[in-house]
């Protein structure tokens, strides 16, 4: 048990440190997007969150955005990583932004000017202390601590 402390503590520092931030031709992706089942939040320097449920089964993510490759994002670090699957690029529908990551149509419910506490508050599940996250690193730490709630 003690070991697995510091293992978790250098997975999340080497996963800090190898994003990059969302290229300004992928600025639209930037924002916390949702849907029934899921939740996906890419911040602006290059992390990603992601929660899918389907039954009693919960699939989540927490890593650093590797590359763009085409549409899609490509996730984790090393070698171990997994592409979402982008269908349809974030885009208009009348006021709201969609997106289709994974067959799933999502809908942006933070843009990328709201700050980082504002972000978080779509992975924390409670919203004072997600006011208090103001860096990368907190939401990092949150993401560590607590899963995410979904309805």
């Amino acid at each position: 048990m003690r070991i697995l402390r510091p293992l978790a503590l250098a997975a999340a520092l080497l996963a800090a440190a190898c994003s990059r931030p969302v290229p300004p031709a992928k600025a639209a992706y930037v924002g916390a997007w949702k849907a029934d089942r899921m939740q996906l939040v890419i911040t602006a320097d290059g992390y990603v969150r992601y929660e899918r449920r389907s039954g009693n089964a919960r699939t989540s993510i927490n890593a650093p955005i590797q590359r763009f490759d085409g549409d899609n994002l490509v996730v984790g670090v090393g070698f171990l990583h997994t592409t979402f699957v982008v269908s349809r690029p974030p885009h208009h529908e009348g006021s709201r932004w969609k997106m289709t990551v994974d067959g799933i149509e999502l809908e942006r419910v933070a843009g990328p000017a709201d700050d980082y506490a504002s972000l978080a508050r779509y992975g924390s599940g409670n919203p004072s202390r997600a006011r208090m996250a103001r860096s990368r690193s907190s939401i990092l730490r949150a993401s560590l601590a607590r899963s995410w709630s979904m309805p």
